[in-house]
């Protein structure tokens, strides 16, 4: 059953309803008819929706204010009163709305601005964007609201967001300034974090040895970088080693460093070349002597007693001599030889990354 309002108000949209058309309205008037009656008929049935959704849709097809009035207080009834406010305001400033109507529509809009709440906002600094529940609103003037819980944002360009939740009640009359502060650089990220590092240790070297690693002592054992490093290790009286060791995982460098190798010794060499002239010179000295024997033997003749003496002198000088002489050729070959052989190879210093 509809209430003695309601059934004023349709009694008196109906007869608007019927009001002759013009030729040209003629069609859109009678879907407008048939809506409006079949709105009024989910009325009846408590379909509040389906009522909205006719009139909503007789008030496109032909603007009178009776299905103005209806839709508004269809709203009213579905709990859009913000929308049913707005219908009615919209009804009461018609100037060819019916008396009776006018006073339905005063009555109904007054019922609807006492559930409303209303809202005056205002930012700090001004000039900040405001959502409401979602939806950016206007702040020149006080905002009329459902009652209920609703959610508020600003944001302004240099300032922090401002956000605000609340629930306000049916006729509540609230002020708010939403303030931002501003805005916060954020702290510089963390430094990455350093390469994790694996332990360098060289073993096997010798009492006085030096290691390095990059030009950086390495004393027995070091932290080092993941990667490769030049490694030198030297030691006194030792030859040196220097190579590229590649860490991955904690390395010892196992050392085998050489001996540098001794002088060749002198003194040999020194006795054979000696050996040698003191030969030469005495195969010369033998010669030059068998060579005056040669020529005192050759001034006496056969008969005279001293030319045999002379001659076995002179053959045995001139022996002498050449075996002298071999002497000598024969040093003098292996002084050349002592002096002019080449160095035994020196074994290398050795340095291996331990499995």
């Amino acid at each position: 059953m509809r209430t003695a309002p309601w059934v004023l108000v349709v009694l008196l949209s109906a007869g608007a309803l019927q009001a002759q058309p013009a030729p040209d309205e003629a069609s859109r008037l009678r879907e407008a008819r048939a809506l409006f009656t079949r709105g009024l008929a989910h009325h009846d049935h408590g379909e509040v929706d389906l009522a909205i959704a006719d009139f909503e849709a007789a008030w496109a097809l032909s603007p009178r204010p009776s299905v103005l009035l209806n839709l508004g207080l269809e709203y009213q009834r579905a709990g859009r009163l913000l929308e049913a406010l707005d219908a009615l305001e919209r009804f009461n400033a018609l100037p060819d709305a019916p008396r009776r109507q006018l006073r339905v529509a005063s009555r109904a809009a007054e019922a609807v601005r006492l559930q409303l709440a209303e809202l005056t906002l205002s930012t700090d600094p001004p000039g900040a964007a405001v959502t409401l529940d979602g939806r950016a609103v206007n702040l020149t003037g006080p905002l009329r609201l459902q009652a209920g819980p609703h959610a508020l944002v600003a944001t302004l360009p240099g300032r922090e967001e401002a956000r605000r939740s609340l629930t306000l009640a049916p006729g509540e009359r609230l002020s708010l300034v939403l303030t931002l502060p501003l805005e916060v650089a954020p702290p510089p990220p963390p430094p990455p974090p350093p390469p994790p590092d694996y332990a360098l240790t060289v073993a096997g070297l010798p009492p006085g040895a030096r290691a390095t690693a990059d030009d950086r002592p390495l004393e027995g054992s070091a932290r080092v970088a993941p990667g490769e490093h030049r490694v030198t290790l030297s030691a006194p009286g030792y030859l040196s080693w220097t190579g590229v060791v590649r860490v991955t995982r904690p390395v010892t460098l196992r050392a085998s460093l050489a001996r540098v190798p001794e002088p060749r010794a002198t003194a040999p060499g020194w006795a054979l070349t000696l050996g040698a002239g003191v030969a030469a010179l005495a195969a010369a000295g033998l010669g030059v002597a068998a060579l005056v024997t040669h020529d005192a033997f050759s001034e006496l003749t056969r008969e005279d007693p001293q030319a045999r003496v002379l001659s076995s002198r002179g053959e045995a000088l001139s022996l002498t001599a050449d075996l002298t002489a071999l002497v000598a050729l024969g040093l003098g070959a292996t002084a050349g030889w002592w002096w002019l052989r080449p160095a035994p190879p020196a074994s290398p210093s050795r340095a291996e990354v331990e499995p």
